[in-house]
């Protein structure tokens, strides 16, 4: 696991004001959603903004491959989309069932099901936008 979580680090966006930053505007969704640079590394949640670089991961793919359930949430709240590949075809929740494969999956139990959770609004979501009826059944 990484260790520590990423909710501090996405507190950013939410506090300085020269972002602007809102999740329920395009622009706010895209810093959610960024691609991490793959030069810095995860670790250290420098962005790239708008290109997918590296293993292609947003910050939501990183908490749940840490098992960072407060990160999870975090960015799952500010506008995260939980249904975004990676470069190898991952959703964030793929990434936290792969994490468990062989081990104790007990500290992921959680966050693989707040992840699959948002999965099913986000596609529920998805379908009522794409058009205009209420469902996703």
């Amino acid at each position: 696991q990484g260790g520590g979580s990423v909710a501090p680090h996405l507190s950013f966006l939410k506090t300085d004001p020269r972002l602007k930053f809102s999740p329920d505007s395009p622009r706010g969704r895209k810093m959610v959603n960024h691609a991490l640079d793959a030069d810095a590394g995860a670790r250290s949640l420098r962005v790239n903004a708008g290109e997918t670089v590296g293993k292609g991961r947003t910050v939501l793919h990183v908490a749940a491959l840490w098992g960072d359930l407060a990160g999870v949430r975090t960015a799952l709240e500010m506008g995260a989309d939980p249904t975004i590949f990676d470069a190898r075809g991952n959703t964030p929740a793929g990434l936290a069932r792969k994490r468990t494969n062989g081990r104790d999956g007990d500290s992921y139990e959680e966050v693989i099901s707040t992840l699959v959770d948002g999965e099913k609004r986000a596609v529920a979501e998805k379908n009522i936008r794409l058009d205009g009826s209420e469902g996703g059944e």
